[in-house]
Parts: C-alpha cells; sequence; structure tokens
C-alpha cells in the first residue's frame, strides 16, 4: 500500500484500513486506523499507547501528524482486533487551559507553567501564536483573495485569556473578531484563514482542479447535499463596547451596535449575538457581516464520493482549496470551495470523500471593498451595513443548482 502509519516512531503496514477527515470548520483533523493484534511471525501485541505520537503518510507526503487518543484494543473468539483513534497535534490546544511558557522554555517538559498572561500591544496573529506555542503547535496564516489593512497584522490594545479557558477558546474568541477561521494542516500545525473577496487565484496551487459528474470523463458520484435555512438570520446584530475617552464617552461606547442583512430570509428571524472584545462599530458591523456570510454559505452544500486521495495532476485534496465543480444532475458548473475532505484506504481501495460550498459563503468583504466594488445592498435605506448582496444571493443559489 501506499499509506504509511508511524505509531511512536516505529512503522506499521500491515493495518487493514485507515480513515482521516479534516475541515475548515474544525481546528483538529481526527484519524483511525484498525489492524491486526498481532503481526505475522510476531508474539507481541501491536505496541500502540495513547498519547503515542501518529504520522500517516500518502506517497511519501506527509497527511496527519497527530497523536493516540485513546487505546481501541477488542478481542473476541475468533479475532483479535485494534482500532486506534486520534486527532491531530492541535487536539492539545482544545483539550488544555491556555497559559504561559517562558518562550525559552517551550520544549522543557519541567518549565515552569504560568497563568496566562495580558497581551499588550501585539497583533492577534501574534497573540495567536504566543497562546499556541507552549504546546509546541506552529500557527500558520492563509488569505485567500486580497486583503487591505488586514486587521491581523494591526496591533491591539490588550487581550487575555479568561479564567479557566482552554488554549483554543482564547484562540477561537480572537478569531472570531478578526473574522477568521481556525482549521489545521497535515503537519498539525494550526491554520488561521481569512476569506477575503475572493479572485481566479487558488493559494493551494495555479490550477483549479475539477470534480465531474457523469460523462466518460466523469471522476466524482454524488454522495449527499444540503439547502438549509436552519441557521439562517434575515437581521444579524452584534452588541458591543469600546474603552471610552475624556470627549467620547457615554451611549455612543457602551452600547454599539453592528448589523447586517440577509435578503434571502423572507420571514423576519433575528440573530443577537455579544462580541467577543471591545470593538469599533466598523468591527462590529464587520462581525455581523461575518456571521450573516458563513450562516448563508453554510446552508448550501454538496458532498462527492471520489477515487483516491489525490487530483489528476498529483496534488493533495485540501480543505481551503478552490475547486470546480461540472454537475449536470445539479445544474452546478462554478468554482467552489472545498469545506471538508475525508480519505480512507483498506485492502481493496482508496476513496476521498469532499464538501463543498459557495465560497460567497466564507468570503469576508470589508464595508471599504464594499463601497469600492459598486454592488448595491438591498437594504431599507442605509439602517444596515450589509455585506450579502442580491447579486451574491443569486450567485450562491445559481451554484448551488436552485
Amino acid at each position: 500500500m501506499s499509506t504509511t502509519v508511524t505509531i511512536g516512531g516505529v512503522r506499521y503496514e500491515g493495518w487493514k484500513s485507515v480513515s482521516m477527515s479534516r475541515s475548515i470548520e474544525s481546528a483538529a483533523s481526527s484519524f483511525s486506523f484498525s489492524s491486526t493484534l498481532r503481526w505475522p511471525g510476531d508474539p507481541n501485541p501491536l505496541r500502540a499507547r495513547p498519547g503515542d505520537q501518529v504520522v500517516i503518510m500518502d506517497d511519501g507526503d506527509e497527511a496527519l501528524t497527530g497523536y493516540i487518543d485513546v487505546d481501541g484494543i477488542s478481542t473476541d473468539e475468533e479475532t483479535e482486533a485494534v482500532n486506534i483513534p486520534g486527532r491531530s497535534k492541535t487536539g492539545d490546544l482544545i483539550d488544555s487551559s491556555a497559559c504561559y511558557v517562558d518562550p525559552a522554555q517551550y520544549g522543557d517538559m519541567d518549565a515552569q507553567v504560568h497563568l496566562p498572561r495580558e497581551f499588550n500591544g501585539m497583533t492577534p496573529l501574534s497573540i495567536m501564536t504566543a497562546l499556541a506555542a507552549p504546546f509546541g503547535v506552529n500557527v500558520e496564516y492563509v488569505i485567500m483573495g486580497l486583503t487591505v489593512n488586514d486587521p491581523m497584522y494591526i496591533p491591539i490594545q490588550s487581550y487575555s485569556a479568561m479564567p479557566g479557558e482552554r488554549a483554543f477558546e482564547a484562540i477561537e474568541r480572537l478569531a472570531r473578531t478578526m473574522s477568521v477561521l481556525v482549521t489545521d494542516n497535515a503537519q498539525g500545525d494550526l491554520v488561521l484563514i481569512r476569506f477575503d473577496e475572493f479572485s481566479t487565484n487558488n493559494p493551494f496551487g495555479a490550477k483549479v482542479p475539477i470534480i465531474k459528474v457523469g460523462g466518460a470523463d466523469g471522476n466524482a458520484k454524488i454522495a449527499d447535499g444540503l439547502f438549509s435555512f436552519e441557521q439562517r438570520y434575515s437581521h444579524v446584530i452584534v452588541r458591543g463596547q469600546r474603552p471610552g475617552t475624556a470627549s467620547d464617552s457615554g451611549a455612543t461606547v457602551s452600547s454599539q451596535l453592528g448589523r447586517a442583512r440577509d435578503p434571502e430570509v423572507l420571514r423576519r428571524r433575528v440573530l443577537i449575538v455579544d462580541a467577543d472584545e471591545p470593538s469599533s462599530i466598523a468591527q462590529l458591523n464587520a462581525r455581523a457581516a461575518w456571521e450573516a456570510a458563513t450562516r448563508a454559505g453554510r446552508g448550501v452544500s454538496v458532498t462527492y464520493e471520489m477515487e483516491g486521495w489525490r487530483w489528476g495532476d498529483g496534488s493533495q485534496k485540501e480543505p481551503g482549496q478552490l475547486v470546480r465543480v461540472i454537475d449536470p444532475p445539479r445544474g452546478i458548473d462554478a468554482t467552489m470551495l472545498l469545506v471538508t475532505a475525508g480519505w480512507s484506504e483498506d485492502s481493496e481501495e482508496k476513496q476521498s470523500t469532499v464538501t463543498l460550498a459557495p465560497p460567497g459563503g466564507y468570503e469576508m468583504l470589508a464595508p471599504e471593498k464594499r463601497q469600492a466594488s459598486g454592488r448595491k445592498a438591498i437594504t431599507n435605506g442605509d439602517d444596515y451595513n450589509v455585506w450579502l448582496t442580491a447579486e451574491q444571493v443569486r450567485t450562491i443559489k445559481r451554484e448551488a443548482g436552485q
């Protein structure tokens, strides 16, 4: 087989099946593999213990790096089998409390661990990097589209983890304020993805891969589809505050509202969200836009089953890629965003399952870009700083085959 599994530095090739899953909506990839308990000619059981590091390789490329969560050994009268699940390295951020360790002692397990400190005058990207570093997790920042005055690089006054907050919770709270998604990659790094206005560029490769259903050159079959309004709202309001000054105080800073409209929701459905951090009106509007956008995007998705773990050009299938989808049965011929990828292999075949959504549902269009784009927002007057436009809604529906 072209897939190898290394456990605690020992390479195993006699496993029966292996599966993995990664998504731009999840901070930790998951994996599972099964094997006979003993290799032929080896009387010792498979040496796999909770906490052991696992590295899964595909044709020489790293596919996942993580740790075993539980010991899945099970036996009966006929067989002795082992099923071993686990998560990528970022699972430690999800489980562990936020803390501070002297940067010079990150690799020293006996180093003194301190309660999380307050970060003053640092950029959001630097703060997230500092929160992940004590756990040996690197941070990578990916920008989809073109960003002007990227807030991830602009220092903020202060930020700190809340009492008892997990490291990932502190990172995700700041990520929501910055309108970025938090996921991981094959190496177990934490990946921050900001989706600005999409262009034809694909940061994961110059050539956009193709999924085609039907025909002699078809490479996929439909597995499932989702068209839901369950988490979409006509009005999104984000409440927040910001620090006052001698000339700017009272109601103007203590009760601020950011607003956005989803014009595709014709009934009045209202979502009110409290901002995680002190924010300006522009930041609150951006957060409201982010909520409306991502909820619209997540309400439309299609899933395909495909052979192999790679695209036709040999590149790996990864969440965050732009993919052209040609699906005549559903009337789809559009560039879509790969949201979730699952990979599996057994003794018979190697398969992948990919879930895609309209990229506009994850696009964060800044207020200055909305104005410069010339797109007219659908709203009664100027009450709302609208993100979605009628044009964008029609595009989302058209790409979803509605």
